[in-house]
């Protein structure tokens, strides 16, 4: 019990253990608060960025013949598998989220959007299915859910 007295006496160990105790809540600031937020903030920069670059194709919907495939439609797929590579990504950020709230759920929402609009480039012919409006209102609910103003 002597030592720990002493050791309280001590302006080296004071100083020393100070430090070690802002640096470990530094570190659980930045871990839990800081790092998330701008892994969450870049996700939602390359939304907007796939959203504008692909804007033009998932607007104008390949509609196919029966039997027609997809293959020769190269811009296309490229957009429908980066789209899908996006809400992948978010998917992975809200698996990590500790909480189930209002955000989990929005960010839930523009993922499943997200996804939509990836398989939303292609329609069959025969289908009567709106897909410019469809994949208007998938743009829509992404955009407000993830709070993002394209230009």
């Amino acid at each position: 019990m002597e030592i720990i007295v002493n050791l309280m006496h001590n302006e080296m160990f004071i100083t020393v253990f100070t430090g070690v105790i802002v640096l470990v809540i530094h570190q659980i600031i930045n871990d839990y608060i800081i790092k998330p937020k701008l892994k969450l903030r870049s996700l939602k920069e390359k939304v907007a960025a796939t959203l504008t670059m692909y804007r033009n194709l998932y607007s104008n919907p390949v509609l196919l013949n029966q039997g027609e495939r997809a293959d020769k439609y190269l811009n296309y797929n490229e957009a429908s598998t980066k789209i899908r590579e996006i809400a992948s990504e978010l998917a992975g950020y809200i698996g990590i989220l500790n909480n189930h709230d209002e955000k989990r759920d929005r960010l839930t929402k523009a993922c499943r959007c997200l996804i939509g609009l990836s398989n939303g480039l292609f329609g069959h012919k025969n289908v009567e299915e709106d897909l410019c409006k469809n994949n208007r209102n998938l743009e829509i609910e992404i955009l407000e859910q993830l709070e993002i103003e394209l230009l």
